[in-house]
């Protein structure tokens, strides 16, 4: 299982699947969804050794703050420090912005994946 498989598992622990997404959410959707996107990047270690850091970031948008802030608690809860399918997923912080015309709420979650 990919570390992107394994994120989506987890996010379905607090929404369906279907209100989950990669990168671009289609129009029609209605929130509350997710739309996760991920980077991927060498690191040399201090000893020398290179391990892969994946950096995923995980939209979350709801139609009001008081949502959108709720649910980020509850993706946090579910994902933030978990070790799932050999993957550790450590959470970073968020930041609230304006989704698409700013009729909705959304924070952006970020997590690393080890």
């Amino acid at each position: 299982m990919t570390s992107t498989e394994t994120l989506v598992q987890l996010l379905s622990a607090v929404l369906p699947k279907e209100k989950i997404y990669p990168d671009v959410v289609p129009a029609e959707v209605q929130p509350p969804f997710v739309a996760y996107s991920e980077e991927s990047q060498s690191v040399e270690t201090y000893d020398g050794n290179a391990g892969d850091t994946d950096t995923t970031v995980v939209t979350v948008v709801a139609q009001t703050k008081r949502e959108a802030r709720m649910l980020a608690d509850r993706i946090v809860e579910a994902v933030g420090g978990k070790l799932s399918e050999g993957y550790a997923f450590y959470y970073q912080g968020r930041k609230f912005v304006m989704y698409a015309d700013e009729r909705l709420s959304s924070y952006e979650l970020t997590f690393n994946i080890l």
